[in-house]
């Protein structure tokens, strides 16, 4: 007897405020997930996405009108969350209701929402429920470490990023700031409760087109320092690095066929999409999942999402 097919749906597959829906749709459907179905605001957009999808996957894709519209039928497994970050604490709650797993585009809720990501994640470990947030740098490292082996095995003391958002003010950092911080978390025992965190920025004008996030942490771990560099660029390749104790490696991108590296003393690796990386380990632990992988992602959640509100409240 072969597995039932796991169907997903995503809410906001188009590219509108350069959404990363038509890329998560690939990888999913990579990875064995397949995309029966897509929602969105706009009826003609969405009928245009399901199109679109069909044609390239070579099976129906579903136009559905918003997430009560996508979820209604009764028939996904998993809903994928690449809608506008204002939307996303309602799409989880109801992905939460209709018993399915979530994979949310980052951040995961509005700072103004955050109190309310405790009993998500609570419900969705309750249930043996999936609940990632996309925060791909994680899955960058593993080119860091081939570059850096010598990077020592204990916590960070320092973590630097440059990112290239498209926004300015506090929109770039928003838009930014959850990479630094699960970067953060995957060096690190970084805990929410018992650490202070002090929060400075270059400048608080919301033209601006760069500016640095500085970061330090007091807690039960020690004391870390983190920085988040911002410079605005509209349109790809993004530059982007990150430094981990005085070790940096700058990500590249191929445009034409979107290969990534990891560069950095003379040293050029090509590292898998992080991207995929992350999709694939979200459908692996869909397939098998286990209640101590899911305590884990919840909490790692519940936990930036603290932290994100609090550097986003001393704006």
């Amino acid at each position: 007897m072969t597995a039932r097919q796991i169907r997903c749906g995503i809410l906001g597959p188009g590219r509108h405020r350069n959404g990363l829906g038509p890329f998560l749709a690939r990888w999913f459907e990579h990875a064995g997930l397949e995309v029966s179905a897509v929602a969105g605001r706009d009826d003609a957009r969405t009928r245009e996405a399901a199109r679109e999808f069909t044609d390239r996957f070579g099976h129906p894709v579903d136009a559905r009108l918003g997430v009560d519209g996508l979820l209604a039928p009764g028939d996904l497994d998993v809903l994928v969350v690449a809608s506008p970050h204002e939307t996303h604490a309602d799409a989880i709650r109801a992905g939460l209701e209709a018993s399915v797993h979530v994979y949310c585009e980052k951040p995961i809720v509005t700072p103004a929402r955050t109190d309310e990501i405790g009993a998500l994640c609570r419900g969705f470990v309750e249930r043996g429920l999936v609940l990632f947030e996309n925060c791909q740098w994680p899955c960058f490292l593993p080119v860091f470490d081939a570059i850096w082996p010598d990077r020592p095995a204990v916590p960070a003391l320092d973590v630097r990023m440059m990112l290239s958002p498209s926004g300015t003010g506090l929109d770039a950092v928003v838009d930014s700031l959850s990479h630094l911080l699960s970067v953060v978390q995957a060096v690190t025992p970084l805990h929410y409760d018992g650490t202070e965190v002090e929060v400075a920025f270059a400048t608080r004008a919301e033209t601006a087109d760069a500016n640095e996030v500085t970061l330090r942490f007091v807690g039960p771990a020690g004391e870390l320092r983190a920085r988040l560099t911002l410079e605005r660029h509209e349109s790809q390749p993004r530059p982007a690095w990150v430094e981990i104790d005085g070790r940096r490696v700058v990500r590249e991108i191929r445009m034409a066929d979107y290969a990534i590296f990891g560069s950095a003393n003379g040293v050029r690796l090509e590292v898998d999409d992080p991207l995929a990386a992350l999709v694939y380990r979200f459908a692996d632990l869909v397939r098998e999942p286990t209640n101590d992988r899911i305590q884990r992602e919840s909490d790692r959640i519940h936990d930036r999402a603290r932290f994100f509100r609090d550097v986003v409240a001393a704006w």
